[in-house]
């Protein structure tokens, strides 16, 4: 968490007047280094957060039987190796956290209470298993880059590293999700596991996933679970999550260490899932889009991209965030709307859709200069939509929405890093073009 030696703080404990005892925590260089106080204090930190760290860290990588190097052992504490046991120290933690913690009413009373796999962290939950089940929401929704292509990253990893490995991922009955420019990417990574078998795509009617878990971890031995086998589960708060948002988010809680494997959502459900097709979620996606990559420092042509819009009359409408920040932003998008001018297009109506609170500009400024920026360019209606965010809304995607006006046809073009990066050749760039 602090991101120093371990030996820069050390903890104690003396017994407490009424019961039970306290946990004294203090630096260990001389006058101290204010780490201590940084745990205390500082609102990125918490008790919570602290002894669930210390929780991750007692379910040793390695699994070692007492303890290693890799989970307690240093060299201030040798003496007492022979004494140590990472078991009992994490059974009394798992209890303390537990009350701390409200429990949803959908996670069993044996779980405890664990941080999010998020991320490449994702990897580490998924080493010493070979049979993944996720449950989502839906399939599509991904918003936040680093945590969602991160656990996609960890995923592919994991799935590589042993043929054998498998993964279903299982959504409700007749779910069907817009993908956002996240998921593009993800689908581009995850593709050829998918191709090839080891990443299924269910569905099951939404009434068996209420009390599922988010992640199922198992390994199975001619296509049972075995009798003898740990399983874990993973659970999240509700409401459930996509799958391609990450597959640890939002899990707070973890149940393992399960040797009756009767009473496990896997054990009702393991045949319908086993029992799926192949999947083609991914390649459906991306056989129908045209992906363009711009490397930094490389000449593109805008132009020739769109050159199957030349002649015809479009409605655009052009999504990003930041788009109006600053006057270089704004010259950006002028230079775009040029570029499809030049490839003989013609707008008949643009609609342009940011976030005024990004960049330093005042909002009237953004709204003037995304307006003359884009005039010269546009023969019908100028639309301003300054983006206001409903509660738990998020605007992270760089879209272009065209309408051909003769043909009714619509593309979407995803565009990863902007229109200003998209028009800068120092820049790296994709577009995603889905025709439809």
């Amino acid at each position: 968490m602090l991101g120093t030696d371990p030996r820069d703080l050390r903890a104690t404990f003396e017994i407490a007047p009424s019961s039970g005892f306290d946990i004294i925590l203090a630096d260990t260089t001389p006058g101290g280094a204010g780490y201590a106080r940084k745990l205390v204090e500082e609102s990125r930190f918490s008790t919570r957060k602290l002894l669930l760290e210390a929780l991750d860290k007692l379910d040793c990588e390695m699994k070692c039987q007492s303890t290693c190097v890799h989970c307690l052992n240093d060299y201030s504490n040798q003496i007492w190796w022979d004494r140590m046991d990472r078991h009992i120290s994490r059974e009394w933690l798992e209890r303390i956290v537990a009350r701390s913690i409200m429990r949803p009413a959908h996670v069993p009373d044996d779980a405890v209470p664990c941080l999010p796999p998020v991320g490449f962290a994702l990897g580490t939950s998924l080493k010493g298993y070979e049979q993944v089940i996720a449950v989502g929401s839906g399939t599509w929704g991904a918003e936040e880059p680093e945590g969602s292509l991160g656990s996609a990253r960890a995923l592919r990893d994991w799935l590589e590293d042993d043929s054998e490995r498998r993964i279903w991922m299982v959504v409700p009955l007749g779910e069907e999700n817009e993908p956002t420019a996240i998921d593009r990417r993800i689908a581009e990574l995850l593709r050829a596991v998918e191709d090839d078998g080891r990443l299924k795509f269910v569905k099951l009617p939404v009434e068996k996933l209420v009390p599922a878990p988010r992640l199922t971890l198992f390994t199975l031995f001619e296509g049972i679970p075995n009798e003898e086998q740990l399983y874990e589960e993973l659970y999240e708060d509700m409401p459930r999550g996509s799958l391609l948002s990450g597959l640890g988010a939002g899990v707070c809680f973890r149940r393992h260490g399960m040797e009756d494997s009767s009473a496990l959502w896997i054990a009702k459900h393991v045949q319908d899932v086993l029992k799926a097709p192949q999947s083609d979620v991914f390649g459906k996606l991306l056989d129908r889009m045209v992906v363009h990559r711009f490397k930094a420092g490389t000449p593109r042509d805008i132009q020739a991209v769109f050159s199957d819009l030349r002649g015809r009359n479009l409605r655009l409408e052009i999504q990003d965030p930041w788009m109006a920040a600053q006057s270089r932003n704004r010259a950006k998008l002028a230079e775009y709307l040029r570029a499809l001018q030049q490839a003989r297009a013609t707008i008949e109506k643009l609609t342009l859709v940011w976030n005024p609170k990004n960049g330093n500009d005042a909002s009237s400024d953004q709204t003037e200069g995304l307006r003359s920026s884009s005039a010269p360019y546009v023969s019908g209606e100028i639309e301003l939509k300054p983006w206001v965010p409903s509660q738990g809304q998020h605007f992270h995607d760089r879209v272009v929405h065209i309408s051909i006006v003769e043909s009714g046809e619509k593309w979407r073009v995803d565009v990863t890093s902007g229109i200003d990066n998209l028009m800068s050749y120092q820049k790296e760039c994709n577009l995603f073009i889905e025709k439809r």
